[in-house]
């Protein structure tokens, strides 16, 4: 990928993040995970990944299924 603003943020998720993945699921629902990133984006700032979730689709639907989903039983 060429230039700053095109890297995906690797590493630890912050509580922003959380945020951002949990309203975008909660306003587009589940599915389509190749949009969330740009949707999530999109939802606060209006601007394509100008600000906001920078990760890659298999990040988001990871993070969803395995530690946001209100339905997931922890144990």
């Amino acid at each position: 990928m060429e230039g700053s603003s095109k890297r995906l943020r690797k590493g630890a998720w912050i509580a922003e993040e959380d945020n951002l993945l949990r309203q975008c699921i909660d306003k587009y629902g589940e599915g389509k995970w190749h949009q969330v990133p740009l949707r999530a984006g999109m939802f606060i700032f209006n601007k394509i990944r100008a600000v906001g979730l920078n990760r890659c689709r298999k990040s988001c639907r990871l993070r969803w299924l395995n530690y946001l989903k209100p339905q997931q039983r922890k144990i």
